[in-house]
């Protein structure tokens, strides 16, 4: 995958939420048939497909808030409305001081490796996740 940032201690869910959507793509992707054209469109299809999933989701919670669990409170939409809005105005102004190049689009080798990839992301969870002892939760 062709993502690189410098975590720190503000991050770690984040990291441990990318980590595991990394290691599930690869691991699908090993799991896949084909030559190495279709492995990477395939791992392109399922990146894609995981961020329209967690897209998704953030605006079901901007919209209906997060329900609550046994391990929670129930949060209202306006306030994760609130919070979103806090979180992509210091997203924005952290891109406005660092420079960040555009990549250009990549190709896609293999269509059905492609589809293929989109497919398999839809079996991905992107609920609470057990990392070590600890418990942690990804959005949705």
């Amino acid at each position: 995958m062709l993502f690189t940032h410098r975590w720190n201690r503000g991050t770690t869910s984040t990291r441990i939420q990318f980590e595991y959507l990394e290691q599930t793509i690869e691991g699908l992707a090993k799991q896949a048939v084909g030559n190495r054209a279709f492995r990477n469109a395939f791992k392109l299809g399922a990146a894609n497909r995981l961020v329209s999933r967690i897209l998704e989701n953030r605006d079901q919670q901007k919209n209906q808030g997060i329900a609550g669990t046994i391990e929670s409170v129930a949060v209202p939409a306006i306030i994760v409305q609130a919070l979103y809005e806090k979180l992509e105005s210091e997203l924005e102004a952290y891109l406005n001081k660092v420079k960040v190049k555009q990549m250009a689009a990549p190709s896609i080798g293999s269509k059905d490796g492609y589809f293929s990839g989109i497919s398999a992301a839809d079996s991905v969870s992107l609920n609470r996740q057990v990392n070590s002892s600890q418990q942690h939760y990804l959005p949705g």
